[in-house]
């Protein structure tokens, strides 16, 4: 929540500069805390899509088409955000297009994610309020592999992605670990 395209581009930098990987970022519009707050409720209990939500599972169902393997990063709301479009993709009946999506959550705010036929990991730090409430509290509730450091914070460049190329998480044994250059 609250992150502004100038953010969303220095995020979209930092994980080009890791993986070495061309990223198209998709952003979220924020319309401040207390909106953006009400629309993360309103996506996790009950599943209401915003036209952003629209417009991104657009953009990834042509990512999926397009590429014979697409990585999908989400930071925070944007996991509710990932659920929502990987669901949508399930009842929308074009499941097949799963095959070629890898989902990497980062401080996930989650309460589910939907099994299908594609990958997953969750890396959380257990000190994260927003993960704790999230994919920590739900893990069962989760598809995927679970990664949790014993650490505090919720920024995704400095409490998620520095540690995670620092094999904080994983102690290198995550499939996301492997895309490292």
């Amino acid at each position: 929540i609250c992150t502004d395209k100038s953010v969303w581009g220095i995020n979209a930098r930092r994980i080009e500069a890791i993986f070495k990987y061309q990223v198209y970022p998709l952003h979220n519009t924020t319309e401040g805390f207390i909106k953006d707050l009400a629309e993360c409720i309103f996506g996790r209990t009950f599943n209401i899509e915003d036209k952003d939500t629209k417009d991104l599972y657009g953009a990834l169902c042509k990512s999926l088409r397009e590429k014979n393997k697409v990585l999908l990063f989400a930071h925070s709301q944007g996991a509710i955000i990932a659920s929502q479009l990987i669901d949508h993709i399930i009842k929308s009946g074009e499941e097949e297009l799963l095959e070629g999506l890898e989902l990497y959550t980062f401080a996930g705010a989650m309460d589910e994610m939907p099994l299908g036929d594609y990958y997953a990991e969750h890396y959380a730090n257990s000190l994260d309020y927003v993960a704790r409430i999230g994919v920590l509290e739900y893990r069962m509730d989760i598809k995927g592999k679970l990664f949790v450091r014993g650490a505090a914070g919720h920024l995704l460049n400095i409490h998620y992605l520095q540690p995670f190329k620092e094999g904080l998480f994983c102690d290198g044994t995550s499939r996301l670990y492997t895309y490292l250059r």
